[in-house]
């Protein structure tokens, strides 16, 4: 089932702000979706679009430019979820004419990826990286910081595949750069404290950090049209576009202890964070929390301010929470009137996902598989790629095509198939 995009039911409390502004796929891929752990069931609409609501109790501070939004609970995750019961495994005799000799994916492969070493080390070349940014309440003063990283882990991020989803919380969740992020969360904690700010002016200072990073368009810096950064590139890139502003703000404040979300839009990324005492402007409700809009683009950013280009749209809401993501690659040999079929199936996701397997047969129409073959369970950890061979005899006399899905508790999570032959 298609994710269906939904409206969400955003509140806005009048404040004195004012909002101002701002597949082909490649060879070898099987297609994916985004799969929440515990809740691998069919996507259902929310309802009817709404326009953000305001919240009155506020005392003000002097406002800003600020971001927008899509709701969705686990189950809106899933973007094409394939109801195994419903593939109806049928039987065909084997003589007719010859098999092609072997078979490619639809659509074509990505670059392998390994990562070669399980701990970034500390001796490699440092890249030494000195930042400066204000809070507007403080007037002219400016903070300091500078911190070193180390080249093989800016190069490790630079090579890894960005995971095929939309839920950037995954870039949240990898752990290999929280040592470094975590620095820059307790150096924000520290000088909160000297500054003697409250809750709500922490945020608004977490956020200035990030708020004053250069903004950067993924076709002029990386030649994609769209290449989210996980953290450590965008601190050492020391700026990127709204998604990556927003992931690296998510990381910090979920470091800080704080209850952060990604919100979503149709054209733009920004955070929202959970309701406290003075928070006002808009927010969204999901799983029956409050989640302020808070943007990471521009200097002037405000808890619950919006530009008005964003007002209307829908938002999708995605917890910071690890996450699998499950993606696979094959090749199909024949030999007589049989394929040898390898598959590997790979989790670039940050949580495991258990109990799975691979549904492999021929496209009889119809939601309908001839001579399916199940391969054995198996267990998908954080970063673990399983290869499993598989041994399929081929339907004689059929315009079909091979299918292959990867199942999890009833429902295909990733799915491939090669061109349509006859046999």
């Amino acid at each position: 089932m298609a994710l269906e995009i939904v409206g969400s039911n955003p509140t806005v409390h009048p404040c004195a702000y004012s909002s101002a502004d701002k597949s082909t796929g490649l060879r070898n891929r099987g297609s994916w979706v985004r799969i929440p752990l515990g809740a691998l069931q069919p996507t259902r609409p929310w309802g009817e679009e709404n326009l953000p609501t305001i919240q009155e109790p506020c005392n003000p501070k002097p406002e800003g430019e600020i971001g927008r939004a899509r709701q969705n609970t686990a189950a809106h995750c899933i973007e094409r979820l394939i109801p195994v019961v419903s593939l109806l495994a049928l039987s065909a005799a084997q003589a007719g004419c010859a098999i092609p000799q072997s078979l490619e994916p639809l659509p074509p492969p990505v670059i392998s990826f390994a990562d070669p070493t399980s701990e970034v080390s500390e001796s490699s070349q440092l890249i030494t990286k000195h930042f400066t940014w204000s809070y507007w309440p403080c007037g002219d003063y400016e903070w300091t910081w500078e911190i070193q990283i180390p080249q093989t882990l800016y190069d490790y991020y630079k090579a890894k595949p960005r995971p095929p989803t939309k839920d950037y919380s995954v870039y949240v969740t990898d752990q290999k750069d929280t040592l470094y992020t975590a620095k820059l969360a307790s150096k924000l904690e520290e000088e909160a404290r000297r500054a003697h700010l409250d809750e709500c002016d922490t945020i608004h200072f977490a956020a200035s950090f990030v708020q004053q990073l250069a903004y950067t368009s993924d076709v002029e810096t990386t030649g994609s049209d769209e290449y989210p950064r996980y953290p450590i590139e965008t601190l050492v890139d020391e700026g990127g576009d709204c998604e990556d502003t927003s992931i690296l703000l998510a990381k910090i404040m979920h470091i800080m202890g704080y209850d952060i979300v990604l919100v979503d839009l149709t054209t733009h990324i920004a955070t929202g964070v959970l309701e406290s005492h003075g928070f006002c402007g808009t927010y969204y409700t999901h799983n029956g929390k409050r989640y302020f809009y808070l943007e990471t683009t521009g200097e002037a950013g405000r808890i619950g301010v919006v530009p008005d280009e964003y007002r209307s749209q829908p938002a999708y809401i995605y917890d910071i929470a690890p996450m699998p993501v499950i993606t696979h690659t094959w090749e199909a040999t024949a030999k007589e009137r049989e394929y040898r079929l390898t598959i590997t199936v790979e989790n670039v996701g940050t949580a495991a996902l258990n109990d799975n397997y691979v549904l492999a047969g021929f496209d009889a129409g119809h939601s309908r598989i001839w001579n399916s073959v199940r391969s054995g369970v198996f267990d998908l950890k954080a970063g673990q790629p399983v290869t499993v061979a598989m041994y399929l005899d081929v339907p004689a006399g059929r315009h079909t095509r091979l299918v292959i899905h990867v199942v999890h508790e009833g429902h295909s999570v990733d799915t491939s198939s090669s061109g349509w032959f006859n046999t």
